[in-house]
C-alpha cells in the first residue's frame, strides 16, 4: 500500500542517493571515448589533459573510471526524475485507504445535500445517504465485504449433510442444530462473534460431495474458510474417514494455516478458551 509516509521515505532516500553519487561524479575525470582506425582496426582512445590517449589491454582502470562517470551521470538523472515525480506526488497523490472516507469525499456529499436542501427528502434522504455510503458504498469501492454481501450469503438456502440428521440435537442459539456438544460451542462462538457460516454445507471437490462441518465467510477479505472438528479419532473407521476427507482437502489446496481449521477432541478437551485462540488468529484478521 503506498502512503504519504512511505512516499516521503522514498523521496528522503532519493535524495541521499543523489547527493551521495554528486559527490562521487566530481571525483571522476568527465572523458569520453572515441576509437580511431589504425592500421584497419579500430583503437580505443580517450583524452587526457586535452591530448589523446590510447587505451591499451592494460588500461581498464581508466576505461572503468571513464565507465563509472557515464553511469552516474545516467543514474543522477534518473534520480532527478524520481525526485520530481515524488515531490509531486506527495502534494498530490491521495492514498487509498483515505480516499474511500467520508472526510475525503465530503465535497462532493456536501453537493449532493445542497442539491435536496429544503426539498421534502431531505431529512431521512441525508440520514440514508450516510448509511449507505458508510455500509455499502465505500467498503465495497474497497473490495470488502459488505452488510448486504453477507445478509444474501446467510440467505442462501442449501441442502445440508443428509447423514444420520437425527443425531443432530443440540440447538445455537441461532436455531442451528448440531451434532456435538463441541461444534455447539464452536457455532455458539461464531454467532456471538457475528462471524457468518453455514453448518454440514455441501462441498464440491473433484466431482465428490463432502460436507465440511463449518464453511465460514470471513468478513475481512471475502475468503471461504473450512472448519472441521473431528471428535471421534479414537474410533478407527471414524478416523480413516476423517483422514481421507483431509486428503481431499489438500489435494484441493485447501489447506491448514490457509482457508483450513482443524480441531480435535476425543475426550471433551476443547474449550472455549481455545476456540477463541483460533478465531482471533484466523477469522477475525
Amino acid at each position: 500500500m503506498i502512503s504519504r509516509e512511505a512516499i516521503q521515505k522514498e523521496l528522503i532516500k532519493c535524495r541521499k542517493i543523489k547527493t551521495r553519487l554528486t559527490r562521487q561524479l566530481k571525483e571522476l575525470p568527465d572523458n569520453t571515448l572515441f576509437t580511431k582506425l589504425e592500421h584497419g582496426k579500430p583503437r580505443l582512445y580517450t583524452y587526457s589533459n586535452g591530448k589523446p590517449l590510447y587505451l591499451s589491454q592494460n588500461s581498464f582502470p581508466v576505461f572503468a573510471e571513464i565507465a563509472t562517470g557515464k553511469i552516474l551521470r545516467f543514474l543522477l538523472e534518473q534520480l532527478s526524475v524520481n525526485i520530481s515525480s515524488l515531490e509531486n506526488l506527495s502534494s498530490e497523490y491521495t492514498p487509498l485507504p483515505e480516499m474511500f472516507q467520508l472526510e475525503n469525499i465530503s465535497p462532493a456529499l456536501r453537493d449532493l445535500r445542497y442539491s435536496i436542501k429544503g426539498t421534502v427528502a431531505e431529512s431521512s434522504w441525508n440520514d440514508q445517504l450516510l448509511r449507505y455510503l458508510q455500509e455499502e458504498f465505500l467498503p465495497a469501492q474497497q473490495g470488502r465485504i459488505t452488510e448486504r454481501d453477507i445478509y444474501i450469503w446467510r440467505s442462501i438456502k442449501y441442502e445440508g449433510n443428509p447423514y444420520r440428521p437425527e443425531q443432530k440435537i443440540h440447538q445455537t442459539p441461532g436455531g442451528i442444530y448440531v451434532r456435538s456438544k463441541s461444534e455447539l460451542l464452536i457455532a455458539t462462538h461464531l454467532e456471538y462473534m457475528d462471524i457468518p457460516y453455514r453448518y454440514e454445507a455441501p462441498l464440491v471437490l473433484e466431482g465428490n460431495t463432502v460436507y465440511p462441518d463449518f464453511s465460514i465467510l470471513r468478513p475481512a477479505d471475502h475468503k471461504l474458510i473450512y472448519w472441521e472438528h473431528m471428535g471421534m479419532l479414537g474410533d478407527f473407521d471414524y478416523a480413516q474417514k476423517a483422514s481421507m476427507k483431509l486428503m481431499q482437502y489438500f489435494q484441493c489446496n485447501i489447506r491448514p494455516y490457509d482457508n483450513l481449521i482443524t480441531t480435535y477432541d476425543d475426550n471433551g478437551t476443547l474449550d472455549m478458551a481455545h476456540i477463541e485462540q483460533i478465531t482471533n488468529t484466523m477469522l477475525l484478521y
